[in-house]
């Protein structure tokens, strides 16, 4: 009896739970397979998304670098003399012109030297009968060579100095009385060791004159020795003056040598300070125009040439493009980095730029006229494809059609599709996880299906990328 009792009670309790659980698993059951119908590819559901359309636009293909700015030339001036500092004329800051004083040396000792050199020349030209214009002149139009002894006009001064017209006097009345014996001889009238004695008397005659005119030579070269060391002491006196330079040649940009500008950018020396040969004294630079000197990726070199565009922002213009061209190209590719260096003339007339700079540049390989971009939303990349989805009208409606494309520059918001899309082409820019090839889709309210951005400046892009014209 209890038995029968319990069997009883055990299946009450059952009955009570399966009655609990049926609304639920039923509940289950039938979600399942609506889920499954709602999948099935026979009544698709629309995908809602929101769309734009594809713009066409100048590109410009750039290689984006960084780098530093150099001044056009930047130099250190030293001294070449000896002497103490006497006046610093500029500072840190200024600008100056070539030839313009910087330093002061004490020139007392330079003078004296001068004068040493000129007294000596003097003393040479008074031996020779001649003045220092005169020296000067023949210096000037000879030079100090072998050419101006052989002159015939210096070969006239020789034969003017009072020693060479002694020694040719005596030559003559040597020669004379040489002459005398000779007919005396003849007549036998005068004895043979007269004769012999006139021979060599003019003979010494002779040879003194000879003498006297290799005396006024060695004079000569003893002048030219005095007008050189004169000269010397000259220049070390100049020396003792330290000047801006002036370029040999002219910077890109500048016209004539009065248009150059030195800025100081270092003061190395003090008033009262001693210096000696090569000792730094100021350093200079001309800032315009400026090299910018990169560093570009050996993969580059093919793409990179004379005479391109290159565009460049510094940190304190973060808002500004400065233009510029590239100027050289090192042919040899640096082993270790894998980079060749570019460098670029960057003009600066304002000064607005300063050399030492830290640069982003961009060097503008190629310029297209039009090419195709979309927006970056629109771009799908997975597992190393890239693809987007086209908005095109279907039977019921509007569906998305997939497209695998190849990108190109990319920059504020866009990316350029190579090969172009369709005329009037729409892209969809969200809601691409959930769509498939000809999946219907419905354009989210509010947002118009011309919805694009606006461009009015041409794209530019480096490798891979797109942006505005100013870069």
């Amino acid at each position: 009896m209890t038995l029968i009792a319990s069997n009883g009670l055990r299946r009450a309790l059952a009955g009570l739970i399966l009655a609990a659980l049926g609304p639920i698993l039923g509940s289950g059951c039938g979600g399942a397979a609506e889920r499954e119908l709602d999948a099935s590819p026979g009544a698709p559901k629309p995908v809602v998304v929101t769309t734009a359309e594809a713009v066409r636009r100048p590109v410009e293909r750039a290689i984006e670098v960084v780098g530093t700015l150099h001044g056009w030339e930047e130099v250190t001036l030293g001294s070449k003399q000896t002497g103490r500092v006497v006046a610093v004329r500029h500072d840190v800051g200024d600008r100056v012109s070539p030839e313009e004083p910087l330093v002061d040396l004490d020139p007392v000792d330079a003078r004296l030297a001068v004068d040493e050199a000129r007294s000596r020349l003097l003393g040479e030209l008074v031996r020779l009968g001649i003045t220092a214009d005169q020296a000067e002149e023949f210096t000037s139009r000879y030079g100090v060579s072998e050419e101006l002894l052989a002159n015939e006009e210096v070969n006239r001064i020789i034969l003017e100095i009072p020693a060479i017209q002694q020694a040719g006097a005596t030559l003559d009345q040597a020669t004379t009385r040489l002459n005398r014996q000779r007919q005396l001889s003849q007549r036998n009238a005068g004895t043979q060791q007269e004769l012999q004695d006139a021979e060599s008397e003019e003979r010494i005659a002779q040879a003194a004159r000879e003498n006297a005119v290799m005396t006024a030579r060695t004079v000569i070269a003893d002048a030219l020795s005095s007008h050189v060391a004169l000269q010397q002491a000259q220049e070390a006196l100049r020396e003792m003056q330290i000047v801006a330079p002036r370029p040999s040649a002219l910077p890109p940009g500048v016209d004539s040598p009065e248009e150059v500008r030195y800025a100081i950018s270092r003061r190395q020396v003090s008033e009262g300070q001693f210096l000696r040969p090569g000792d730094p004294v100021i350093d200079l630079v001309l800032e315009h125009p400026l090299r910018l000197r990169v560093s570009v990726p050996e993969r580059f070199v093919a793409e990179v040439s004379q005479g391109q565009e290159v565009g460049l922002r510094t940190a304190a213009f973060p808002d500004r493009i400065f233009r510029g061209s590239v100027a050289r190209i090192n042919p040899s590719v640096d082993p270790v980095s894998r980079t060749f260096e570019v460098e670029a003339e960057v003009p600066n007339p304002d000064l607005t730029l300063h050399p030492g700079s830290f640069a982003k540049a961009r060097i503008i390989t190629v310029r297209e006229s039009e090419a195709t971009l979309v927006p970056i939303e629109a771009i799908v990349r997975f597992a190393g494809v890239v693809k987007l989805f086209l908005l095109e009208t279907g039977p019921d409606g509007y569906q998305a059609r997939e497209l695998a494309i190849e990108t190109g520059a990319e920059r504020d918001g866009l990316v350029e599709v190579l090969g172009g899309l369709p005329e009037d082409a729409v892209v969809i820019t969200s809601g691409q996880t959930r769509l498939a090839d000809r999946t219907p889709v419905v354009i989210r309210p509010g947002l118009a299906e011309d919805e694009s951005p606006e461009a009015e400046e041409p794209a530019v892009g480096a490798e891979g990328e797109a942006s505005d014209e100013d870069g």
